[in-house]
C-alpha cells in the first residue's frame, strides 16, 4: 500500500494528493471505520455486490489482482480441485472471506475461525478441507504450511482489490478512480511480488529456532581449544544451513513468482505445473486434460506505432479474456506475447464450447473497441492428452503449439485474401 501512495500522491502534474493511512485489526473494524466517519476510504476491499449495496458504497477500479491460492493437506493436492463441493475454513467476522466464497466458490461450505493460524490448524486436523488465500500472502505462510504437512494449490481463480468509499462522496471517488487509471498496475504488482519474495527469506531467529543452539553453560566449562574447534563447527554447519535455506527460498520464489504486467503465472508456473501432471501420468494416475496455446497476433507493430505502454494495454487485455473465458483454468503468461492454459475437469468436458467463445468474444471486442491497442487478436490451439497417441505432457504441449501456428497461418491467409 505504501507503494500505491507514493505514486498516488505524486500522479497528479498540478496538485499532490496528501494520504494518512490508519490500520485496522481486522476488515469488520475497518468498515465500521468508514461508516463512523474515521477514515474516508478503505482498502483492501473484495466486498460482493450485495454487500456493497447494503453498506451504501461504492468501489474504485481494482488497484491490483492476484490468484487465489487453496492451503490443503499434501495427501489430498490431486484430488481437491476435482471435487464439485469443498469444506472451507475462513477468518469469522471478515466480509471479504464472504465476498470471495459466494463469488468465486458459492457451492461450497465454510465454517468461520477466529484467525489465519486457526484455519490453517483446521485443514491439518481435516475439520476443513482447505483455507483459501491470496498468492502474495504464501510465502508468509510458507513455513507454517510446510510444518503443518500442507500445500497450496493455485484455484485459477483471480481475485480483484478495490478502494471503497462511501456512496456520496463523488469527489473522493473521482480523484481515487483517475488515481487508479494513472498509477502503473505493473509497478504495483512488482513491488508485492518483491515484498512477498522479502518475506520468505530467512531471518536469523527462523535459523536459531531450527537450529537449537549449544547448552552455553557446557561451552564455557570446556577447553579453550575445545570451545575453538566447537565454534568452528558450528559456523561450518551454520553456513551449509544458510545455503540450504537461501536454496529452498530460491525454489520457491520461481514457484510463486507472478508475472507483473498482467499477474499470471509466469514460465515458471507452467514448467511446474507440467512436472506435477507428467509425475501423475508416470504414477500411473488416469485422467483427462488439454493445453491451450495462445499468441497474440501483431504485438510488434502496435509497439513500433503506438509505444509499448499501449503493447501493455494490449497484453492486459488479451489476458484478461483468456481468464474469463478459461475461469476454471490455470492460466500462465509463457513469453512475452504467448499465453497457455491447462483445462481440465469442467473446462475440459466444455473445450470445444470454450474455444468458439472465446472467438465470438474476440470478435465482439474488435468491433466495439477505439484503438487497435484495446483490441484482442489471438491465434489459438489445443491439444488433449490421449494415452494411445501421446506418450508425455510435453507432447500434448507441442501439438497444441503446432495448431496455434496452423490457426495463425489460417487467419493470415483469409485476411490477405480479404
Amino acid at each position: 500500500m505504501k507503494d500505491y501512495l507514493d505514486d498516488a500522491s505524486k500522479c497528479f502534474e498540478n496538485a499532490e494528493l496528501v494520504f494518512e493511512p490508519v490500520a485496522y485489526p481486522c476488515a469488520a473494524d475497518l468498515i465500521q471505520a468508514l461508516e463512523n466517519g474515521e477514515v474516508d476510504c478503505m482498502f483492501p476491499s473484495n466486498l460482493s455486490t450485495s454487500d456493497v449495496e447494503a453498506l451504501n458504497i461504492v468501489l474504485t477500479p481494482s488497484i491490483i489482482s492476484s490468484e487465489i491460492y487453496a492451503v490443503v493437506r499434501k495427501p489430498n493436492q490431486n484430488t481437491f480441485l476435482q471435487q464439485a463441493v469443498n469444506h472451507a475454513a475462513v477468518i469469522e467476522g471478515d466480509p471479504n472471506y464472504k465476498a470471495v466464497m459466494m463469488d468465486h466458490f458459492p457451492n461450497w461450505k465454510w465454517d468461520g475461525y477466529p484467525d489465519t493460524q486457526s484455519c490453517l490448524k483446521a485443514v491439518a486436523d481435516k475439520e476443513a478441507d482447505c483455507f483459501l488465500i491470496s498468492n502474495y500472502y504464501y510465502n508468509k505462510l510458507a513455513k507454517q504450511i510446510e510444518k503443518l504437512n500442507l500445500t497450496a494449490l493455485a484455484t485459477g481463480e483471480i481475485l480483484d482489490y478495490y478502494i471503497a468509499v462511501v456512496e456520496g462522496n463523488t469527489e473522493l471517488y473521482s480523484i481515487l478512480t483517475r488515481t487508479t487509471n494513472i498509477v502503473s498496475k505493473a509497478n504495483i504488482n512488482a513491488a508485492l511480488s518483491y515484498y512477498s519474495a522479502e518475506e520468505a527469506k530467512p531471518t536469523l531467529i527462523d535459523f536459531i529456532q531450527d537450529n537449537p543452539a549449544v547448552d552455553i553453560a557446557v561451552v564455557v566449562v570446556i577447553a579453550a581449544f575445545v570451545l575453538i574447534i566447537v565454534t568452528q563447527h558450528r559456523i561450518i554447519r551454520a553456513k551449509k544451513e544458510v545455503e540450504k535455506s537461501n536454496h529452498k527460498v530460491e525454489s520457491l520464489n520461481k514457484l510463486v513468482y507472478v508475472d507483473a504486467l498482467t499477474s499470471l503465472h509466469n514460465k515458471g508456473g507452467f514448467d511446474e505445473s507440467l512436472q506435477q501432471i507428467q509425475k501423475r501420468l508416470d504414477d500411473g494416475e488416469q485422467f483427462d486434460f488439454a493445453i491451450v496455446m495462445l499468441d497474440c497476433n501483431d504485438l510488434k507493430p502496435i509497439n513500433d506505432q503506438y509505444g509499448h505502454d499501449k503493447g501493455d494495454i494490449y497484453l492486459q487485455t488479451s489476458s484478461q479474456l483468456v481468464c474469463r473465458v478459461y475461469k476454471n483454468s490455470p492460466v500462465f503468461r509463457i513469453g512475452g506475447d504467448e499465453f497457455a492454459v491447462i483445462l481440465q475437469n469442467e473446462d475440459f468436458q466444455n473445450r470445444n464450447e470454450l474455444i468458439e467463445r472465446f472467438k465470438k468474444s474476440e470478435a465482439e471486442i474488435c468491433a466495439s473497441a477505439e484503438n487497435e491497442w484495446d483490441k484482442v487478436d489471438m491465434a489459438i490451439g489445443m491439444a488433449e492428452y490421449d494415452p494411445q497417441e501421446c506418450d508425455s505432457v510435453d507432447n500434448v504441449l507441442h501439438h497444441a503449439d503446432i495448431n496455434m501456428y496452423e490457426n495463425k497461418r489460417a487467419v493470415k491467409k483469409a485476411r490477405s485474401k480479404s
